[in-house]
């Protein structure tokens, strides 16, 4: 991956990787493949009468896919089945993604272009209110993965869950790499942290905008209204803000 690159891209290669390793992996997307990067260079289409592909084109049928994904998940034998669309699309999939919730299986939702400044489509392709709906839903992970590392510890976390369904919310923009250190251990499965060390709090920033991104290189380019930000970077939406702190989403 490069120094930037949008967390749909790095979701792609991600699935690069977990497809060559997990044979029984199988995904889809409801018409948006190209624009999800859900599928890879050597994933073979399912299709009437070729069934040992790994990799279903649903059409516009977001429900149907929620359904589909569901059912295999419910079945068993398939590792992480997951569908894709674009995150406004959500909507025609919840009733689906709360069955699994209640259900207690682990299929993975992959709804990417999460932004507000999509642009051309217009304010029909733009999500506002979808992450609050999703994160109201018990046992629902809901992933908002910063870069590109975060992204691959999303994969692994939604990966390693046996009894929750997830969500990767994924940018179309590109965003920069936020952590540039190796460290072996899965940081967003811990939740909030903090990227740039201990100092006085007094300005809480999430999520994957530039804004974000910005924050965490010492608060250029966002504004805070205390000479001390701290960056706050919260993936796993299980996390309550400290009372007396101010959270802000970008």
């Amino acid at each position: 991956m490069t120094a930037s690159s949008a967390t749909r891209q790095s979701s792609g290669a991600a699935l690069d990787e977990l497809f060559a390793a997990i044979p029984e992996m199988i995904g889809g997307s409801a018409d948006l493949t190209g624009s999800n990067n859900t599928n890879t260079a050597v994933t073979a289409d399912i299709a009437p009468g070729a069934y040992g592909g790994r990799y279903v084109r649903y059409g516009v049928r977001e429900h149907a896919m929620g359904g589909a994904v569901n059912g295999m998940a419910a079945h068993g034998g398939i590792v992480r089945p997951y569908g894709s669309t674009f995150l406004q699309f959500a909507d025609y999939m919840r009733p689906a993604v709360r069955l699994a919730a209640l259900m207690e299986i682990d299929p993975i939702y992959v709804w990417t272009h999460d932004s507000i400044g999509l642009g051309e489509d217009g304010p029909t392709h733009q999500p506002v209110e979808h992450l609050a709906a999703l994160r109201a839903i018990p046992n629902l992970q809901v992933f908002r993965p910063a870069d590109v590392i975060e992204t691959a510890e999303a994969w692994e976390i939604a990966l390693q869950s046996q009894d929750t369904p997830s969500v990767l919310a994924l940018t179309r923009q590109n965003l920069p790499v936020l952590r540039t250190r190796f460290q072996r251990q899965n940081l967003s499965s811990k939740g909030a942290r903090c990227p740039r060390g201990h100092v006085k709090v007094s300005w809480n920033v999430r999520g994957p905008r530039g804004a974000a991104g910005a924050a965490a290189r010492g608060g250029k380019g966002a504004q805070t209204p205390g000479p001390n930000p701290r960056t706050g970077l919260m993936s796993v939406d299980q996390t309550i803000v400290p009372e007396g702190k101010l959270a802000v989403e970008a």
